[in-house]
């Protein structure tokens, strides 16, 4: 009788795997690039806005999540600054929110048309 009750408890008291992300739908991140500069993200709604070395460039995506720790942007358009990459535009990346942590979410992203990868640290400024 003992030993089903132990299991019930255990289980009951293992961390879930499954990662709660939908308090990352919307609020301020930062990333810092390869160069060391910082972008700022600001997500709400169905929008994206990327402050790229503190306004230097600034990026509006839409944005539509897949589900709960998934999502896509899409239809890139520069409001402040150069466009350095014009053809990503058009192109669609694709999130996968991977690992939620100490102020911080760690994400795989795919460019579709041309299927580049890579991983990036994410921290979390403020979820409004």
């Amino acid at each position: 009788m003992k030993l089903p009750l132990l299991l019930i408890t255990f289980l009951l008291i293992l961390p879930s795997n499954k990662l709660d992300c939908s308090d990352l739908k919307k609020g301020k991140f930062q990333t810092t690039n390869d160069d060391g500069s910082v972008t700022i993200i600001s997500r709400k709604g169905k929008k994206q806005i990327e402050n790229f070395r503190n306004g230097e460039r600034i990026s509006e995506f839409d944005v539509t999540w897949s589900n709960d720790c998934e999502y896509l942007i899409y239809n890139r358009h520069v409001t402040k600054g150069n466009d350095p990459w014009p053809e990503m535009n058009s192109d669609t990346l694709r999130f996968k929110i991977i690992e939620i942590k100490d102020g911080y979410y760690f994400t795989e992203s795919e460019m579709l048309s041309k299927g580049w990868k890579m991983n990036q640290k994410v921290q979390i400024l403020n979820k409004d």
